[in-house]
């Protein structure tokens, strides 16, 4: 039930679902349907002791790296946080990158500078007066 999903860049899962790439729809917006699981997370699923409510999960895809080897920027964005609660497009989006800029300053007020332009190898210029916090926008300011 999430409408858009594999939207501009498609859907790429070799793991954990029994039809690993799923193009984009000419219209965006539409659903695509069941994301059956591959019988390989079923198992781990099951070894897990995990509930039904995780099979409600389907993966976009997975990313490990800035750039790729011909040095464009890796592109994949969420298909809720970017898409549709940060409206940015998922060709201008790009997790790793994004979340390279996790940081807080000496307040604990977090770094302004993403999510726009967060594509590509993070820019130390925006991480300054920030401390990085490993990837993790997660963390919340104490009062």
């Amino acid at each position: 039930m999430n409408p858009g999903r594999c939207d501009d860049l498609g859907c790429h899962d070799s793991f954990g679902v029994a039809t690993p790439d799923v193009g984009a729809k000419a219209q965006p917006n539409q659903n695509y349907g069941e994301c059956p699981k591959s019988v390989a997370l079923m198992s781990l699923f099951a070894n897990a002791g995990l509930g039904p409510v995780w099979l409600n999960y389907c993966m976009k895809g997975t990313q490990v790296a800035f750039t790729e080897k011909d040095g464009k920027p890796t592109l994949l964005g969420n298909s809720v946080i970017d898409r549709i609660n940060g409206h940015i497009a998922p060709t201008q989006s790009s997790c790793v990158s994004c979340h390279g800029l996790a940081s807080f300053n000496s307040a604990g007020e977090a770094n302004d500078a993403r999510p726009a332009g967060a594509v590509g190898r993070v820019d130390p210029a925006r991480l300054k007066g920030y401390l990085p916090s490993d990837f993790v926008w997660g963390i919340t300011k104490v009062r």
